[in-house]
């Protein structure tokens, strides 16, 4: 099972996912930001519109094979994403 964090930029959906971390340490697992982890490896980002949705593509597949991942290793846990699919 899978928790999404919607809202607005800057609304506090990582400090709320961190704060439930925090309280249901072996009951929740909190999925990586593909956004964090691209910017963390210099993913190219592109100024054109093609480039623009091939990198969305990116952040979406990454996304879908964290929850993929971590489902198969915590399955007894709530995960819990910033972004979700």
């Amino acid at each position: 099972m899978k928790l999404v964090i919607t809202g607005k930029p800057k609304s506090g959906k990582t400090t709320l996912a961190h704060i439930i971390e925090r309280e249901f340490p072996n009951r929740v697992v909190l999925v990586p930001d593909p956004f964090e982890m691209m910017k963390a490896v210099n993913f190219p980002e592109a100024k054109t519109l093609q480039g623009k949705k091939s990198y969305l593509k990116a952040v979406y597949h990454l996304q879908c094979e964290l929850e993929n991942i971590l489902t198969e290793k915590t399955p007894d846990r709530l995960l819990i994403c910033d972004h979700g699919t």
